[in-house]
């Protein structure tokens, strides 16, 4: 395609194991990118990729949309002036949530069923297939990252069935730069058929929660100390309500205006390099190196 046609800009939409130069040999022919999360599951792969980008200049983004949803751009601006001490987000599903995908494994080596986000090998565990999308929006929260630990609960293997040996149950601490802690703790259970989702940010004057899909603040405003313990309705502050708009078509919008105007973020932080440092962090204890 690259040799045949024009191409301006392109979606890779690809599982995390299987690119194949692709990103490297757009970004060298001057074409922006929009990569599908996560960017890859080895980390030598993942800083060609950065090179690449860096050294052509093209613009380049990941797809984490949830930070484009207007309840979590209020979180965004709500938290940009107050210090975040903590955040957890909770995400319990069933196994049978990870679904089908139109790569067919089948002919590739991989699941019959073609739901390759099951298994460790194609998608490299839940949380780094999908807890890729919470540790996201801590980083939009909280800033960048620089430590990380975690533990798994593994599948043994007479609990496996049709190659969906992702592990049970995952707790990933993250020590940001700022100071904060964050906390993702994320279960994939085979015949729960139940799901279960929170998420908690403290800072140093009060608790944010999330309420009927709303977030909500809670905190003092008054005179300190209170004379008296205040009711509950005087701490219970939800954050305005903002023009809502769908965050999948939002991040595309902003790709494309990006590319339109040749914008690599202005004042602020460059796509790929905002979505890139996980990565790097991640990969010191849990990137894979591609052929080992």
């Amino acid at each position: 395609v690259l040799d045949r046609e024009e191409v301006e800009a392109l979606v890779v939409a690809l599982p995390p194991g299987f690119h194949r130069g692709e990103v490297v040999a757009a970004a060298r022919a001057g074409v922006h990118l929009f990569v599908e999360k996560p960017m890859s599951l080895y980390l030598d792969q993942a800083l060609e990729m950065l090179h690449a980008i860096e050294s052509t200049g093209v613009i380049a983004t990941v797809g984490f949309q949830h930070r484009y949803d207007p309840r979590n751009e209020a979180v965004h601006r709500f938290l940009s002036t107050r210090r975040v001490v903590m955040i957890t987000m909770v995400q319990h599903a069933p196994l049978e949530a990870h679904s089908v995908k139109h790569t067919p494994t089948d002919r590739l080596g991989g699941p019959p069923n073609r739901v390759w986000t099951a298994s460790r090998a194609w998608s490299g565990t839940t949380v780094v297939e999908a807890g890729i999308h919470q540790v996201d929006l801590m980083r939009y929260w909280a800033g960048e990252i620089e430590w990380v630990e975690a533990t798994y609960v593994h599948r043994r293997p007479e609990e496996i069935l049709d190659g969906a040996d992702n592990p049970h149950a995952y707790r990933v601490t993250l020590g940001f730069r700022s100071g904060a802690v964050g906390n993702l703790l994320m279960t994939r259970i085979r015949g729960a058929f139940y799901s279960e989702s929170y998420t908690s940010i403290q800072w140093t004057q009060g608790h944010l929660c999330w309420e009927s899909g709303w977030p909500v603040a809670y905190t003092y405003r008054g005179s300190y100390p209170p004379s008296c313990p205040p009711r509950l309705e005087r701490l219970r502050h939800p954050l305005p309500l903002p023009v809502r708009h769908g965050a999948t078509e939002a991040i595309h919008r902003a790709f494309l205006h990006a590319v339109s105007r040749r914008d690599l973020g202005g004042d602020s932080e460059p796509f790929y390099r905002r979505h890139f440092q996980f990565s790097r962090c991640a990969g010191r204890q849990r990137f894979r190196r591609a052929g080992r």
